[in-house]
């Protein structure tokens, strides 16, 4: 069993027993290795079952940057995406922020100029934040919402709901803000 939380943030290094390369085949690696030459990792899965708390995660993406793993994507249907938010919102380790489609849909957007990032343009809106998100929340009426963001100390979670012809299903997306220093925190 594989934690989200023990692996996210790590380098592939301290897990590369825990996760299969997918971007190379191994005659390629092996032929990269003798040249002396290490590729950087953009594709992997991990050899055993990865859990989110208690939950199962069987449709997952990794993301690397600089061989470490910056971001775990990965899908839920709305009766298991609803018990995951219910235990975001009620546990203290999180900070709750909402987005309503409505909110997104009145909201005027208006054109920021960064100057630091070669004088693109981006849109930016300005959202109404609430004192207590989770007393604001609908869990009755989750279709409303556009975005759902919970951070905690070590990472945040962004949660966005997505709709098929015949069904709608939840995207998680996880990014630590500190990568692991070691794999003190990895068990195997």
């Amino acid at each position: 069993m594989i934690q989200v939380e023990d692996v996210l943030g790590s380098h592939y290094d301290d897990i590369k027993n825990r996760v299969i390369r997918t971007d190379f085949d191994t005659e390629t690696l092996e032929s990269f290795s003798a040249a002396g030459i290490e590729p950087p990792v953009s594709e992997a899965k991990f050899t055993g079952n990865l859990y989110f708390f208690s939950c199962k995660i069987d449709r997952y993406k990794i993301g690397f940057s600089d061989n470490r793993i910056d971001e775990i994507t990965f899908i839920k249907g709305k009766n298991d995406a609803m018990a995951m938010i219910n235990g975001f919102i009620a546990s203290k380790r999180f900070e709750f922020q909402s987005v309503t489609k409505k909110q997104v849909k009145e909201t005027p957007s208006e054109i920021l100029k960064d100057d630091s990032k070669d004088g693109m343009n981006f849109i930016g809106f300005e959202i109404q934040h609430f004192e207590s998100e989770s007393s604001q929340f609908n869990m009755n009426d989750i279709d409303q919402y556009a975005c759902m963001t919970f951070r905690s100390d070590d990472y945040a979670v962004i949660v966005q709901q997505e709709y098929t012809e015949k069904d709608c299903f939840f995207v998680f997306e996880l990014r630590p803000f500190n990568s692991k220093k070691t794999s003190s925190k990895i068990s195997e």
